[in-house]
């Protein structure tokens, strides 16, 4: 009714007539309120709302969508606000797109847009500008620098002030006068005043409601009636798909309506209807957590393999706070989108190379750790726990995809020594900045200090002191005498340094400017002898420039101090914050709940895509407010334990958050990570001594009361005491008597409780075990490698530990085991390592495996009369009687596993040169060269290649991961017909290279059956138990399994395309040989007859599955061609529906084999 009066009114007056359809105002709910978005070269224009555009081209790159229905009324809201010379105030939830609003229209109108955050540490004058200090001027000199909102003002910009409702009250009223009729700032200082010209400049300000929390307040009307209130409607159900389909028009349409839909009904069930997730909540389900989805998907995935389960534990499960609202979102996932895009498995795998490091499907490029030297190995060694794998794959990702990571759990969960296991594993410097409540914005982005030359000259010195270990581990590795002697002359000369006072107090003038001076001096003699080294690499040429030029400008300004100069000066000193923000490094802000929420908010604009930090509280420099734009390697990291409570929601919504569940939250740590602890963080080597801590602290657990439950960082501390004591020789039952009691008792608050609790210690240390021995742990030490060591060897090490672990379960176990089992889980664990290698690798791995020999010798030698000599080939072990394997005393215990790690040496490294030094690697070479000879320019995707295993199976995320690196190349080039001829040529001859393998472990296997069927046969005789002659076919199918042995893999090579009509099922048949093997091994145990149909049955299957490869075994070798019409003869020809019947037959009457 109000409209239609206007529109009457409007004809009255004017004559002419208003279309509401047109304009959005439409009262007919059939007909779409949306008014179109007209953009031309003077005006934008939302009907029935315009203003105009700056002729100045508009160079930004960012892109928005006006066009959502929501989105596109909003925007209309607020021209329509800009049509009155008033500042403008939005407010609306976290995560609508307030701030996003106005920089759409701003740069639509080709504005300058200054940002500017405010907090409750926010001053006026960091507003309007101050006197501020002359850096490097003498004597103390200050002089006025302008503020952001005054520079704004005078050149015309477009202003926001975000989080309006976070500054103080004096903020609120210096700019009062600024936002009522009067437009205008007065600056006592300077004693002028600067009016504000509407018609250039415009003043935006936007806050969260007041319910959001964190130091918010609310607004006096006397203050809000000064704006034009504008409330940003929340995006709907539409909206968000039509967002979603124009930022992502590559991205499969129904795909994206779906996880909108899921989004919705996420938000829908835990914040409407609160069925779940109350712990942590409120949580924010908006545009900016499907936009990390979609980007995760562009990102790494290919347009084939889109599949949006694979990410969505990363964006919406890993925030969750207990174990039960996780699986309730997979399960809620499952339910929306679970049938035609299935979750995800976390493979639980991590992969460390010489360029990458891998956890599941994220990677990371490795850096040079030895060129920051943050960490050291004194702070402890930190482990890789099973505990943490899920949670370090999401920690990479936010990593690879430059996002914040809060890591949220309670106290010992492992949050922040997650980051800095992280930070050693890629060689990433990492600072660390600790929150407390009394943190102000000059701690978080610096401030002005009095110039100290001794504060470089130690910034300096630990730069150099960097460049001298990198130097002197690159001389030590090069294993020559002269380069060992340059590592202990850069030691000399960095003695000579330390060896200078570093003090300054009680000397003179003249004595301090002598001091500086060698010191700086110094520092340049050392960093000249680090450019003598000709073993240095091209790396470090860039840092040794840098510290170089910073020590030339440091001696000239000694040299030019005179004295009772300089005092009074000042010079900005940047933050931990910002010093990481220009250096690339990574920062981890620990405990930051503790800092009050408006301070921290202070980094907002800094956590927007493409955002800056701007540092207003410095002033202007040459004319200009700083701004600290990221380097691209700064990452940023969040720690917090929530029952210190949270910080903002705005912040929360800012990051990804990664909920880590602690020891009661129904994710405790594996018996295995507990025992990795107590021997290498607590030093406690001797197994039995943490078997019977963990059994004592288990047992506590689960008589003591919540408040008195002991928890793991009582554990490793009982450790650490015990290996402390037993270090200086007190008995172990005494040890561990003093550390429980000292541990688990003196803490107790009652009488009681700790009777009871030393009554369980008590009970305990009466039933403590035998000493062991810790050569299980020193055969382990064989491979382990530190995190940061980003050395080949340390990557062979690692992929060798499951072998060295089954020579130590072979050693513990000693006669308690079938002899025969060891052989076997050895070969696997071989076939495993060699699958695992690379070119790069496997020449390495030759090498660290015969490097084993003799301490793995000593070590099995324990188990009984054997010895290293044993390890020999040749030895007496080879020829050992099959019944004597059977008989499993401690002696031939020993011999056997001897004997079984000798044919697994053997039998790893005849795999590694069948693959590369065989025929078909040099053509998968020759592919993989044609397929990524367009991404030379980069080359990631041909390093993460290069460090994969022969065999991908092993790693098929990795793989994947260079198929959409490759893409991306392929696409930006713009013609990629010969790459991917050559990925589908690369893929055929990795297949091949994988069934070339199989064949080589076949043919090995049936080398040892073949000697195990022989050996039967000359023990057992020429007759058989069951009466009658021995089986003509016998002798044949021997030679037949011989010549397949020594042919198979020369047979299996020469198959071509077009002849293996079901490549992918011949690995499967060439097991045939094997079972043909084991059912020709069985006949001294089996009647005649039984034992004949059976075995024409078997080779009856064999022959029909495996005719090509025996047709090409027929050209191959005579002898073969021989065996094989013997063996034809021999058995019958019959149809294996008759040979069924046959052994049917039999094994009803004599038994089954």
């Amino acid at each position: 009714m109000c409209l239609n009066f206007l529109c009457d009114q409007l004809v009255k007056t004017a004559g002419c007539r208003l279309d509401l359809d047109l304009c959005g105002l439409s009262l007919n709910p059939t007909k779409s309120r949306q008014a179109p978005v007209v953009l031309d070269e003077t005006r934008l224009i939302i009907h029935p709302f315009s203003i105009d555009r700056e002729p100045v081209p508009d160079s930004s790159t960012e892109n928005f969508a006006l066009e959502a229905p929501t989105t596109c009324e909003n925007a209309q809201r607020l021209l329509r606000g800009l049509q009155l010379p008033r500042p403008i105030l939005l407010e609306g939830s976290p995560g609508v797109g307030k701030t996003s609003l106005v920089a759409a229209v701003a740069r639509l109108a080709r504005k300058t847009l200054v940002r500017i955050n405010l907090s409750e540490q926010t001053d006026v004058t960091d507003l309007f500008g101050a006197d501020l200090p002359v850096e490097g001027e003498e004597g103390g000199r200050f002089a006025w620098r302008d503020g952001p909102f005054l520079q704004a003002l005078k050149a015309g910009h477009w202003v926001v002030f975000d989080e309006l409702n976070l500054a103080s009250q004096s903020v609120l009223e210096g700019l009062n006068a600024c936002f009522d009729h009067r437009a205008e700032v007065y600056i006592p200082e300077l004693g002028k005043k600067f009016s504000i010209n509407h018609t250039m400049v415009r003043i935006f300000a936007c806050q969260n409601p007041l319910s959001q929390g964190g130091g918010r307040k609310g607004l006096p009307r006397s203050f809000l009636n000064r704006f034009s209130q504008v409330y940003v409607e929340p995006l709907g159900r539409a909206d968000l798909i039509f967002i979603s389909r124009t930022m992502y028009p590559d991205l499969p349409q129904e795909m994206l309506t779906a996880m909108v839909d899921f989004n919705s009904k996420l938000h829908e069930e835990t914040m409407v209807k609160k069925l779940w997730g109350s712990k942590g909540s409120p949580w924010e389900f908006n545009l900016r957590d499907l936009f990390r989805w979609c980007d995760l998907l562009q990102a790494n995935q290919t347009p084939q393999t889109f599949n949006p389960g694979e990410y969505v534990g990363l964006v919406y499960k890993d925030r969750m706070r207990s174990a039960h609202d996780k699986a309730k979102v997979e399960e809620l996932y499952s339910a929306c989108m679970g049938r035609d895009w299935p979750l995800y498995q976390a493979p639980r795998r991590v992969f460390r190379g010489q360029a990458f490091v891998q956890a599941g499907h994220s990677f990371l490029a490795r850096g040079k750790a030895d060129h920051h030297p943050i960490h050291r190995r004194s702070e402890g060694e930190l482990l890789l726990l099973h505990h943490c794998l899920e949670p370090l794959e999401s920690l990479m990702k936010c990593v690879e995809m430059g996002w914040l990571a809060t890591l949220v759990g309670p106290q010992s969960c492992g949050k922040t020594s997650l980051v800095r296991l992280l930070a050693q594993m890629t060689g990433q410097a990492l600072s660390v900045l600790p929150m407390n409540s009394t943190m102000d914005t000059t701690e978080l982005l610096g401030g002005f200090e009095q110039c100290d030359l001794w504060r470089h000259v130690k910034r300096v010195a630990r730069q150099v002191e960097a460049a001298v270990r990198t130097a002197q581990r690159h001389c030590l590795v090069a294993m020559e005498p002269r380069h060992q002697v340059e590592a202990a002359g850069l030691e000399r000369d960095w003695s000579e340094y330390l060896a200078l006072s570093s003090s300054a107090e009680g000397l003179a003038h003249q004595e301090v400017f002598t001091l500086l001076r060698s010191h700086v001096q110094q520092l340049q003699t050392v960093l000249h002898h680090i450019d003598a080294i000709p073993t240095m690499d091209s790396t470090m040429d860039s840092d040794l420039h840098g510290i170089n030029a910073e020590l030339k400008s440091l001696k000239e300004a000694v040299d030019n101090m005179k004295p009772g100069a300089g005092g009074g000066a000042f010079e900005w000193v940047d933050s931990v914050l910002v010093t990481a923000l220009k250096s690339g490094h990574w920062l981890l802000v620990d405990n930051v709940n503790f800092c009050s929420a408006s301070v921290l908010d202070r980094l907002n604009a800094l956590l927007e895509p493409n955002g800056v930090l701007t540092i207003n509280e410095r002033g202007t420099v040459d004319g200009l407010i700083p701004t600290v734009r990221p380097h691209p390697n700064f990452r940023l990291f969040f720690a917090m334990d929530p029952k210190f409570g949270e910080i903002s929601r705005a912040m929360r919504n800012r990051g990804i958050e990664i909920y880590m569940l602690g020891e009661d939250e129904g994710h405790p740590y594996s018996q295995r990570d507990i025992f990795s602890m107590l021997q290498n963080c607590s030093g406690l080597a001797d197994e039995t001594l943490c078997d019977w801590l963990f059994g004592l602290h288990e047992d506590l657990k689960a008589r003591t009361s919540w408040a008195d439950r002991p928890v793991l960082a009582d554990l490793l501390q009982a450790g650490h005491v015990t290996a402390s004591l037993l270090d200086r020789g007190v008995d172990r039952k005494e040890a561990l008597s003093h550390a429980t009691d000292d541990v688990y008792v003196s803490h107790r608050r009652n009488v009681v409780s700790k009777r009871d609790t030393k009554a369980v210690i008590c009970d305990h240390l009466t039933r403590l075990p035998a000493l062991s021995s810790s050569s299980g742990n020193d055969l382990m030490s064989l491979a382990r490698p530190w995190p940061e060591d980003s050395g080949q060897l340390a990557v062979v090490k690692e992929q060798g530990r499951l072998l060295l672990a089954i020579v130590r379960d072979i050693q513990a176990s000693q006669a308690t085991q079938d002899p025969l089992l060891y052989k076997t889980r050895l070969q696997a664990a071989a076939q495993i390592f060699a699958a695992l290698q690379s070119e790069r690798s496997w020449q390495l791995s030759l090498a660290w495996l015969e490097s084993l020999h003799s301490p793995l010798g000593r070590l099995l030698s324990i188990m009984g009369s054997g010895s290293s000599a044993d390890l020999v080939p040749g030895s007496a072990a080879q020829g050992m009687d099959v019944d004597t394997v059977k008989l499993g005393n401690k002696g031939s215990n020993s011999d056997v596993a001897i004997q079984a790690f000798q044919t697994t040496m053997n039998l790893a490294a005849g795999c590694l040169k069948h693959v590369f030094e065989g025929e078909i690697w040099p053509k998968l070479k020759s592919s993989l060269a044609t397929m990524f000879e367009p991404c030379q320019a980069n080359g990631r995707a041909a390093a993460l290649m290069s460090e994969q295993a022969w065999d991908l199976n092993q790693n098929p995320l990795a793989t994947r991961r260079v198929g959409v690196m490759l893409m991306t190349e392929m696409r930006s080039i713009g013609n990629n017909k010969t790459q991917e001829e050559a990925l589908c040529q690369a893929g055929k001859l990795i297949q091949r290279l994988q069934l070339s393998q199989l064949s080589f472990m076949v043919a090995e296997s049936l080398k040892e059956k073949v000697e195990l069927l022989e050996a039967t046969r000359l023990k057992s005789g020429k007759r058989r138990s069951g009466g009658g002659q021995l089986h003509p076919a016998l002798g044949v199918i021997s030679l037949l399994l011989s010549q397949l042995s020594e042919h198979l893999p020369t047979m299996v090579t020469q198959l071509e395309d077009a002849a293996v009509s079901r490549l992918a099922e011949v690995p499967h048949d060439l097991l045939w040989f094997a079972r043909l093997a084991d059912v020709s091994a069985a006949w001294p145990d089996s009647h005649r007859e039984v034992f004949h149909a059976h075995l024409a049955l078997h080779w009856h299957w064999a022959e029909s599955k495996l005719a090509q490869i025996l047709a090409l075994g027929q050209r191959e070798s005579p002898r073969l061609h021989v065996a094989l019409e013997e063996v034809r003869r021999h058995l019958s020809a019959e149809g294996t529906g008759q040979l069924a019947k046959l052994f049917t037959r039999a094994w009803t009457q004599h038994g089954h084999p």
